[in-house]
């Protein structure tokens, strides 16, 4: 999704993974990564508990980039606006990738 093989195993890591890949952003670490959490953690209780199978993994990221939209009315005005442009490119990178993989499923 965001162009790399490197996995974080743990929270910390996740603050590691998140430095190296977008400096300058502390403010938002902790919401991007809580935003992905809680939204992997409503698809499976969604597919669990409501028998609603994922269409496609990307559901997930859809779901984080909501939150991140959502939560951004929590923050000051400048940060708000940036988390905002944060969360609508996720979705855009999001959104090409499912296409790049619709047509390679097909091809």
């Amino acid at each position: 999704m965001f162009g790399t093989d490197l996995c974080a195993d743990n929270l910390w890591q996740a603050y590691v993974w998140c430095y190296t890949f977008f400096p300058g952003g502390d403010v938002f670490y902790t919401a991007g990564i809580a935003a992905l959490c809680w939204a992997i953690w409503t698809c499976r209780n969604r597919a669990t508990f409501e028998h609603i199978p994922l269409k496609t993994p990307f559901e997930c990221i859809f779901a984080a980039c909501a939150l991140l939209c959502y939560w951004a009315g929590l923050m000051k005005q400048e940060d708000a606006e940036k988390m905002r442009v944060g969360g609508a490119l996720l979705k855009d990178n999001a959104s090409r990738m499912m296409r790049i993989c619709a047509t390679a499923h097909q091809g």
